[in-house]
């Protein structure tokens, strides 16, 4: 995954969240050569170094619109 395409889908989730959670941030890193991704979700109010308090999904980059729809989404509802 190309550092691009990383922050067109950070930035496609946190559009996605804003209108219910507008401090909300997205990251992702690529967890393995496979094309394992993880997502992680953190808030304006907790600093870098409190990773501890994000919420995160891990999936394969083919599943991420999936995940997106039936994991990610319904979460934050």
């Amino acid at each position: 995954m190309t550092k691009e395409q990383k922050e067109k889908m950070e930035s496609e989730i946190t559009i996605l969240l804003k209108n219910k959670h507008s401090d909300i941030r997205t990251h992702i890193d690529t967890f393995d050569t496979k094309g394992t991704i993880n997502i992680s979700f953190f808030w304006d109010r907790i600093s870098n170094q409190q990773w501890q308090g994000a919420t995160s999904f891990k999936c394969h980059i083919n599943d991420y619109p999936k995940i997106i729809e039936t994991d990610i989404l319904p979460y934050f509802e």
